[in-house]
């Protein structure tokens, strides 16, 4: 910065609070000399204004310049003008469609939490129920209504997995994190798939030394079990631990049940039939059936 304003010769050392350089010679002056307003300058001045894009020349410099120097100034403040309302524009278009997908999800479940509270009420007014009583069953059904669609939308993405030895760690967070690492590795390694985001996942039943419990992978979006269901197959080629490791969907009591019924009805096929080269298994990751293999007896 120079000493003095190049015009009034103020002391622009004592006086940085109001002194401005000029964009075309460099050339130190004060705001008032430039002729620039008091609320400009202060624009100008304020650390958190983007003005890369605003030029400043001194009278002397608009006399001396060529006019299309000038227009060129303006015509580069225009474009990077235009280049920051795209952005801008483009980023209030993501946020529209965000916001629009969030307000709808909303409605959904309000739609849905106002149907469930419209039956508790007229069965509270049919009970003759007391308001503070009514309200209070119709504010618990709701959250028994939420709780139960939280707990089916993480069905529908999550699958089972056995035969995966439990780790030692004495610490749950560790062990919680041994599986987590085992699960993204099986995915990768074991699948030959891209990584997929995982929610949660942790063991399911009592634990006992003996025994290594079943893991349940809750995935961030259904793609993700589809994924990996859709590639099993994998598995009949995979080496070392992933190989002896078996998958299925979540399944609810009666659907297990019903597996159940047909691993047995499976067995005692087996056990029934004169071919001793024939075994029948349960099959089938969504739709269970039994099917016949052939055995190699010899």
């Amino acid at each position: 910065m120079t000493d003095k304003c190049k015009v009034c010769e103020l002391d622009l050392v004592l006086n940085q609070d109001v002194a401005l350089a000029c964009d075309s010679c460099n050339g130190w002056h004060c705001y008032g000399c430039m002729g620039v307003d008091k609320k400009i300058f202060k624009l100008l001045s304020d650390s958190r204004v983007n003005t890369s894009m605003i030029k400043v020349i001194c009278k002397e410099c608009l006399k001396q310049s060529n006019p299309i120097h000038v227009v060129s100034h303006l015509s580069e403040m225009k474009r990077d003008i235009g280049i920051q309302i795209k952005d801008l524009s483009d980023k209030i278009e993501k946020m529209k469609v965000i916001s629009e997908a969030k307000h709808e999800e909303a409605i959904t479940v309000m739609k849905s939490h106002n149907s469930e509270a419209k039956v508790t009420w007229a069965q509270a007014v049919q009970l003759n129920i007391e308001s503070s009583q009514s309200i209070k069953a119709v504010s618990d059904a709701v959250k028994v209504s939420s709780s139960k669609n939280i707990e089916i939308a993480e069905k529908d993405r999550s699958i089972i997995m056995f035969n995966h030895p439990e780790s030692t760690k004495n610490n749950s967070v560790e062990r919680k994190k041994d599986d987590l690492d085992f699960v993204e590795k099986f995915i990768e390694e074991g699948l030959n798939i891209s990584a997929q985001p995982v929610q949660s996942c942790f063991r399911l039943g009592r634990y006992t030394a003996d025994k290594s419990r079943p893991l349940k992978v809750i995935f961030c979006h259904k793609v993700g079990q589809i994924k990996v269901l859709d590639n099993l197959s994998a598995l009949r080629g995979a080496q070392g631990v992933y190989n002896k490791v078996s998958v299925c969907i979540d399944r609810d009591a009666a659907e297990r049940k019903v597996v159940q019924e047909l691993v047995q009805k499976a067995k005692k096929q087996t056990e029934e039939s004169a071919d001793k080269t024939k075994k029948y298994v349960v099959r089938g990751t969504y739709n269970p059936f039994i099917q016949e293999l052939k055995v190699n007896t010899a």
